[in-house]
């Protein structure tokens, strides 16, 4: 009996499930170990996902008057992955406040929150929730990307701490993301797997604002995602489409 072809429908299977659950809420943050068998992905390939990804961290704004950077940038990089995934690559920024404890922001917003933004390529395809009490999804409007906001619900203030996730990648994947917050809509499908033509491939980017709602949404307003479009693929003719 040839086993074959049970064997692959059943990777496509389990390739679809993980898609299925991917754009549910939840609190983890970190990126999860292959499963997989991995490869090293070379020096070459290395390189240019760091490259892509601090481009695409230092095209987020700043928070700006009453914020400082605190501690270097720290970034996470896969050296190998698997065959049929390309690898991952995360950096992370932090910000805290340089005003006295207590005082308030000219708009407002709690001095003491940090804000913490993480730029990823190819990241786990997850929209976090901000702990106990958080909000429904909702699309935030953005041009030339696709972002979801969760917001914390134990008050109504615009402090309230908030989770901006914006999403650039194929037609297939944003439509996902829209399906989260518009369950019924009928552009909701997946693509289709197919093996990377390169481990460095950018299937995706993922931008997370995390901090005072009315900060996140500034600083999303003012993300300009078209600049970073060239980053990704190559994909060939109709993937995603």
């Amino acid at each position: 009996m040839n086993r074959r072809p049970l064997k692959m429908h059943g990777l496509v299977l389990i390739w679809l499930g993980v898609l299925v659950c991917a754009w549910r809420p939840g609190i983890e943050d970190e990126e999860p170990p292959w499963s997989a068998r991995t490869f090293p992905i070379g020096k070459a390939h290395a390189q240019k996902l760091e490259h892509a990804v601090r481009r695409v961290l230092d095209s987020v704004p700043s928070p700006g008057t009453g914020y400082v950077q605190t501690g270097p940038d720290s970034l996470d990089l896969d050296e190998a992955a698997p065959v049929l995934f390309p690898a991952r690559a995360t950096v992370v920024r932090h910000y805290t406040s340089d005003l006295p404890p207590g005082k308030l922001l000219h708009d407002g917003d709690k001095a003491h929150v940090p804000i913490r933004v993480r730029a990823s390529i190819n990241g786990w395809l997850k929209v976090h929730d901000v702990g106990p009490g958080s909000e429904t999804p909702t699309i935030f409007p953005m041009k030339d990307a696709i972002a979801v906001e969760i917001a914390s619900g134990v008050d109504s203030s615009e402090s309230r701490p908030a989770e901006m996730t914006i999403i650039l990648g194929d037609q297939v994947l944003e439509r996902s993301a829209w399906g989260l917050v518009h369950p019924d809509s009928s552009s909701f499908r997946h693509g289709r797997m197919r093996v990377p033509s390169s481990p460095s491939e950018i299937r995706h980017i993922l931008v997370r604002i995390r901090g005072p709602k009315s900060v996140v949404e500034k600083m999303a307003s003012r993300f300009e995602a078209a600049p970073l479009r060239s980053l990704l693929g190559p994909f060939p003719p109709g993937f995603g489409r």
